[in-house]
């Protein structure tokens, strides 16, 4: 009777450790990062032309909270979550800056100054808060924004200020269409923003 008992805890012992060993040696998603930048060769001529150009200091980029995080955000209606697999090389917050520092730097008349330092003097500033940047699921769409504002060099008087948005379909729910579609929407987003920095008129200089 003792050895039937000890034999039923034995296997019960067994079936559980074969029960746990399932589940702990499930793996998990493969986490995958996706890289989003370039574009650098495309403007390196116009980088270092020597016509004179306007300094913008890229002072401030920031993001909404939900946004502060490596993971791809996804939407399904109204409702955002983080990736448990998919996340970006860098937050969106720094993808946006560095996206800016080249979109500036590739249109004519602009300079950009980055990073800023206390000492740095430029006749124009911009801040910026990305408030949108997260992959819908159905459809795949990559929904991006940004609210942008230019300061005089002192960084107290407010000369303009617009909000840019972008909204790019991925080819499908997967790393590679994900990593392609935020790319285009960055570069769209700083691109059009630095167009519209050198459509203002330079403080001290006559208007355009």
């Amino acid at each position: 009777m003792i050895h039937a008992r000890l034999t039923t805890a034995a296997w019960l012992i067994l079936a559980t450790s074969a029960f746990l060993g399932g589940c702990l040696g499930k793996p998990g998603p493969v986490e995958e990062y996706l890289r989003v930048g370039g574009g650098e060769a495309a403007c390196a001529q116009e980088m270092h032309t020597g016509k004179a150009r306007v300094a913008v200091a890229l002072r401030q980029v920031k993001s909404a909270d939900a946004l502060d995080r490596q993971a791809v955000m996804l939407a399904r209606g109204r409702v955002m979550s983080p990736s448990l697999r998919w996340y970006w090389e860098a937050s969106p917050c720094r993808l946006a800056e560095q996206a800016l520092v080249r979109a500036v730097n590739c249109t004519p008349g602009l300079a950009a100054i980055w990073p800023v330092r206390s000492s740095t003097e430029a006749p124009l500033g911009m801040t910026v808060t990305l408030t949108s940047f997260e992959m819908q699921e159905q459809p795949p769409v990559m929904n991006a924004a940004m609210d942008c504002q230019i300061w005089d060099g002192s960084g107290t008087k407010l000369l303009a200020a617009r909000t840019f948005s972008a909204q790019i379909p991925a080819r499908a729910l997967d790393a590679q269409s994900i990593a392609e579609a935020g790319s285009r929407a960055l570069s769209g987003l700083s691109g059009d923003a630095a167009q519209w920095v050198a459509s203002l008129p330079t403080p001290g200089a006559p208007g355009k």
